[in-house]
């Protein structure tokens, strides 16, 4: 699995999460760092910081304030059911994306995991 870390928004289903953590990935939840709604700026912020891919299940993440953030570690869009009741799927399509496109390429970048599917 990619060593790179990730960051799971508080929409992140938990049997997704356990099966990114039972692969190898070190994956810290939102809600356990931050108070429950924190704004997304400050995910972004603290993923970029922490060098964290965001894994959300929100539709327009890096958009904050109306504005596009594009200093980020990079977002992954997944689809909460996916990620509920294909979390190995879920885990397998993301290590595509972190293993295949380069850390320099993934930074600023936004992907939908249903495209690696």
């Amino acid at each position: 699995m990619s060593e790179r870390g990730l960051l799971a928004d508080e929409h992140v289903p938990g049997p997704c999460i356990g099966v990114l953590r039972s692969v190898g990935y070190d994956v810290l939840r939102a809600k356990d760092e931050f108070e429950e709604g924190t704004e997304d700026g400050v995910l972004l912020d603290f993923a970029a910081e922490t060098d964290r891919v965001v894994l959300t299940c929100d539709k327009r993440f890096i958009v904050v304030d109306g504005k596009q953030v594009t200093a980020h570690a990079g977002v992954v869009y997944a689809d909460q059911v996916t990620l509920q009741r294909r979390p190995e799927d879920a885990a397998s399509a993301l290590n595509r994306v972190l293993t295949t496109i380069p850390p320099e390429d993934i930074q600023s970048s936004e992907f939908y995991l249903a495209d690696w599917l």
